[in-house]
C-alpha cells in the first residue's frame, strides 16, 4: 500500500490542459473525480496494474477514456502522465 502520490510535471499539464477541455462540456470535475477515485484503487493496490514498459504500470480511468502511467518507488507513487488512450506515450 502506497501513501504517497507524486505528478510529474508532464502529468499535471495533462491533468490541467484535459479538464480545461472537459470544463467547456461541464465535465471537468468529472474527470479530476475519475482521476482521483482511480489513484485510491492505485494507493490500495499499486501492483495490481500492468507493467508497461520498464516499470511503469498502466491503469485506465473508469469513466474516461484516458491512462494514468505510474511508477512504484517505495511508498510512493509517481504519477508521469495522464493521456488519452489512442495517444502514445
Amino acid at each position: 500500500m502506497a501513501d504517497k502520490i507524486f505528478f510529474s510535471e508532464d502529468a499535471k499539464r495533462d491533468i490541467y490542459r484535459t479538464k480545461c477541455q472537459y470544463d467547456l462540456a461541464q465535465k471537468g470535475d468529472a474527470f479530476l473525480d475519475d482521476i482521483f477515485n482511480t489513484l485510491e484503487v492505485v494507493k490500495l493496490m499499486p501492483e495490481a496494474f500492468q507493467i508497461r514498459y520498464d516499470s511503469v504500470r498502466i491503469v485506465a480511468l473508469e469513466h474516461f477514456r484516458f491512462s494514468i502511467h505510474y511508477e512504484i518507488e517505495s511508498d510512493v507513487i509517481k504519477v508521469y502522465r495522464v493521456i488519452h488512450q489512442s495517444q502514445s506515450y
